[in-house]
């Protein structure tokens, strides 16, 4: 049907979770105030929606404009109009989706099951993030001779086998922010420490940037890690 379905999968896992759910998580971290207060009022809506939709243009301009015939020196990308009216009514319908379900609650308490230690919660969501980069690897290193059926099962099996292990932890009593805390800084490290993957062919100045402002990331990470700490201690 003429779709990377593998990219597909693995972007539709790194958009929604690496680019929409660990910053919000992150923020709320920071930002300690009631998660059911807005956080823009109608003049900030304003600006980040015309933020949006500048910044929308330049991201398909640079790929399919640009990235398209100069890097992977193929044609242009002009997506059929049908294909455009499929995306913006699936926008639509998820985003009356999140409208109806803005009011529902956090997910109850398990009860007697108690959540694991926050850094052994930490090493597995790592483990669970790394392994998703796999299906990139596929897509731009990797020459898999099976159907390429298999790693879709396999990826579409993990991240609902991650689903159902972070649901489960989150259910747990004793489940608290310093394990939000290890689930954030794990998953950007994954992003920080995998975005390496493609650096051979970078300019140096590129990988010394990237490296300094991991390390930045990671200092600030450490240091809002021991502020949750002492506030859950006290």
């Amino acid at each position: 049907m003429g779709v990377n379905w593998i990219f597909f999968l693995y972007m539709l896992g790194y958009e929604s979770v690496w680019v929409v759910l660990v910053p919000v998580q992150l923020t709320e971290l920071i930002y300690r105030e009631p998660s059911d207060e807005p956080w823009l009022k109608t003049r900030g809506m304003v600006i980040v929606s015309i933020l949006l939709l500048l910044g929308s243009f330049l991201a398909w301009f640079s790929w399919t404009q640009r990235a398209r015939p100069m890097v992977f020196h193929v044609a242009k990308y002009v997506p059929p109009v049908l294909t455009m009216a499929s995306g913006a009514l699936a926008i639509a319908v998820l985003a009356l989706l999140a409208y109806l379900l803005r009011t529902t609650t956090g997910i109850e308490s398990a009860g007697a099951r108690r959540a694991p230690s926050a850094w052994a919660v930490g090493v597995m969501t790592f483990f669970l993030g790394a392994a998703w980069w796999t299906l990139l690897a596929l897509v731009f290193g990797l020459r898999l001779k099976a159907t390429f059926w298999i790693p879709m099962a396999a990826g579409m099996a993990w991240a609902a086998m991650a689903f159902v292990i972070v649901c489960r932890w989150a259910s747990s009593t004793g489940w608290a922010e310093l394990h939000r805390w290890t689930i954030v800084s794990s998953a950007i490290l994954v992003c920080m420490a995998l975005g390496f993957l493609g650096s051979s062919s970078w300019l140096k100045m590129d990988v010394i940037g990237k490296v300094i402002l991991n390390l930045i990331a990671v200092a600030l990470l450490i240091l809002l890690g021991r502020k949750i700490r002492q506030q859950e201690s006290s």
